[in-house]
């Protein structure tokens, strides 16, 4: 943290005012024994993460999220559910989701001829009044494939030959 925050932290130990703060919704996430990791996000109690409500038509209208997660195959696994401030945007988020998988579906043969598989393997959301529940399924060795290429291109790109850069100039 920053030096404020841990000035903040040394006081509280040394005025013996230590307490769990997390809210019981957050303490009932981490309870669930099949997941490896937790996000819960709450946008009304924190300004900050606010900000992410615009970013995106899957974000508008975004009070809070819980998503449990594991990497168990196929690789890495999220289920959750996203409440919105009106039925209007969790319908569009779910809209948008399915947009997403449909594209994702439409660069399988792009992807075949670039010998990558295909790393998603299930994008689901459904809407119910204000809240989406989602489950997302990504092909790990798949991930990792498409990764490797990228750092291979970026490497490509990033270690050009310099005799060629200064040939251009002349």
């Amino acid at each position: 943290g920053t030096e404020t925050g841990v000035r903040r932290v040394i006081e509280r130990v040394q005025e013996k005012h230590l307490r769990r703060d997390l809210p019981p919704w957050f303490e009932e996430l981490l309870g669930k024994e099949k997941s490896q990791f937790t996000l819960g996000l709450d946008l009304d109690a924190q300004a900050i993460p606010a900000v992410l409500r615009s970013e995106s038509p899957a974000t508008e209208g975004l009070r809070a999220g819980r998503l449990l997660g594991n990497f168990s195959p196929p690789g890495l696994n999220l289920v959750g559910s996203l409440s919105y401030q009106k039925p209007s945007y969790a319908e569009q988020a779910e809209a948008f989701l399915d947009g997403q998988r449909q594209k994702a579906e439409s660069y399988a043969l792009l992807l075949k001829m670039m010998k990558l598989r295909q790393p998603l393997r299930k994008l689901e959301a459904v809407s119910t009044d204000k809240t989406l529940q989602v489950a997302l399924a990504l092909d790990g060795p798949a991930l990792v494939q498409i990764l490797n290429r990228f750092e291979n291109q970026v490497d490509q790109l990033l270690n050009f030959d310099r005799a060629d850069l200064t040939h251009d100039n002349q």
